[in-house]
């Protein structure tokens, strides 16, 4: 039908007659036929290669992952076998993307609550250069060229305490000490975090200046 004809690549005069062995991957395509030969003595309704990954090719040769449901149909022409193919390619890619995506979180918990862990009973001496390893992680982690521990004042400056940039990062800008970022030493204040994906998102057009000066992919 139409779909096999999408999911294939083929056109339909291209497959009717043909054997089913044609979708089948080379390499899986002998022991296929022995399978089909198999069902057909003792054939009831029932998902095939449960509990395996199944692969069909298409005409140009690629693979994808399917889902493929066997019933037997009997007609007065005689008895068939109806598949139902679902293409799940898509399907198992994005779930394969949700479990690494939590593994990623799960990762970057672990690795806050180790930092956090090295600021207990910390020397004064050691501070800094603690903060400066832990700047490092978190932005490595995080894809960012560089990342600064700000301390805001009352009068809204912020003045630079720590920062790390990584080696190819460009040459940085003129200090941002000084540069009021009222959003967010408001949100501060309020005790929210304050965070963005990127320089876009930042709602003073001042800011989104500051930032894109100082030569910077993200912020943080």
């Amino acid at each position: 039908n139409r779909q096999v004809e999408r999911q294939f690549g083929y056109a339909r005069d291209e497959l009717v007659g043909q054997l089913v062995e044609r979708l089948v991957p080379s390499s899986l395509s002998a022991a296929h036929a022995a399978r089909r030969q198999a069902f057909a003595g003792a054939s009831e309704a029932r998902p095939m290669g449960a509990g395996h990954d199944l692969h069909a090719r298409r005409k140009d040769g690629s693979e994808i992952l399917v889902e493929i449901g066997l019933s037997l149909v009997r007609t007065d022409r005689g008895e068939f076998v109806l598949a139902s193919v679902a293409d799940i390619t898509e399907r198992r890619r994005l779930a394969a993307d949700g479990r690494a995506a939590v593994e990623e979180r799960r990762a970057f918990e672990r690795m806050v609550a180790d930092l956090s862990g090295q600021f207990v009973n910390l020397p004064l001496e050691r501070i800094d250069a603690t903060i400066h390893e832990a700047l490092r992680r978190v932005s490595e982690s995080r894809d960012l060229d560089r990342s600064t521990l700000y301390e805001l004042s009352d009068d809204r400056a912020l003045v630079e305490v720590v920062s790390w940039a990584a080696s190819d990062a460009p040459p940085p800008a003129p200090a941002l000490s000084g540069e009021r970022f009222s959003w967010t030493f408001e949100q501060c204040l309020s005790g929210r975090e304050v965070s963005f994906a990127s320089v876009a998102e930042l709602s003073d057009v001042a800011d989104v200046g500051a930032y894109r000066a100082a030569g910077m992919r993200s912020a943080l």
